[in-house]
């Protein structure tokens, strides 16, 4: 099965979902059975045989670190890239919390 950086991509998306929403089972993300397990981000994104391929095939390799840089060297320019856009989000929010209030 042929993939593209997309694909990646939405795993990665699914995976860092999965992280805060946590269901007893993967398969459950996709359940049609149980209202709170399934998770219609998921579902819509990617099939749940898609995804199980893919992650299944999806490994990193550990690379020699440069000295003297941080444990997250290698996520560094996600971790930045995710930062940033998680405070354009919040700022044109029109829903925020009043302790987000100045």
């Amino acid at each position: 099965m042929d993939t593209n950086p997309g694909e990646i991509k939405m795993i990665i998306g699914i995976l860092l979902i999965m992280s805060y929403n946590k269901v007893p089972n993967i398969s459950d993300y996709w359940s049609e059975k149980y209202v709170s397990f399934g998770n219609i981000s998921i579902k819509t994104a990617m099939s749940r045989k898609c995804f199980q391929v893919l992650f299944s095939k999806l490994y990193f390799i550990n690379p020699e670190q440069p000295a003297d840089v941080s444990k997250t060297h290698y996520l560094d320019e996600i971790i930045e890239y995710l930062k940033g856009r998680f405070l354009y989000i919040k700022a044109d929010s029109q829903h925020q919390n009043i302790e987000d209030l100045p």
